[in-house]
């Protein structure tokens, strides 16, 4: 009897850790989301994530990967919810990367053409794809169940 409490306890554990994870990363991505991207003139000019549609995507699914960690820190998200928060989380790492390698072509092309605006990628994507990477990685601690 006791080693099926022992069992049960282990597997609320880990999906509580692994709702952490989801929250924390989802955390993450809002935050990179929200940080600049771009900045122009040494960083007198920034271009935020959130100013075009690729940056309100990646902050409305950090927001559904952060409520999604919260609901099953708390206990309440079935196998569904925890698994397509990871899945989500999982396309909004490889998005970012894509708009990562995408922005340094365009800093390059920027440098290139004008060197006086002082053009240089932002923080928000690299914290976007940390972000993400760390709510996917979320679905590593529930161990198949």
């Amino acid at each position: 009897m006791t080693s099926a409490a022992g069992t049960s306890r282990e597997h609320t554990a880990r999906r509580r850790a692994a709702g952490a994870l989801q929250l924390c990363g989802g955390a993450l991505i809002v935050t990179g989301a929200l940080l600049p991207w771009l900045t122009l003139l040494a960083g007198l000019q920034a271009y935020r994530g959130i100013l075009g549609w690729n940056g309100r995507g990646v902050l409305a699914a950090g927001a559904v990967v952060a409520l999604g960690g919260a609901t099953s820190l708390i206990g309440r998200a079935g196998l569904v919810v925890r698994r397509g928060v990871s899945l989500l989380a999982a396309v909004v790492a490889g998005s970012a990367m894509i708009l990562v390698v995408r922005l340094i072509a365009m800093w390059h092309e920027l440098v290139a053409r004008d060197a006086m605006m002082l053009a240089r990628p932002g923080v928000g994507l690299p914290v976007v794809v940390i972000g993400a990477i760390v709510a996917a990685a979320a679905i590593l601690l529930e161990g198949g169940r």
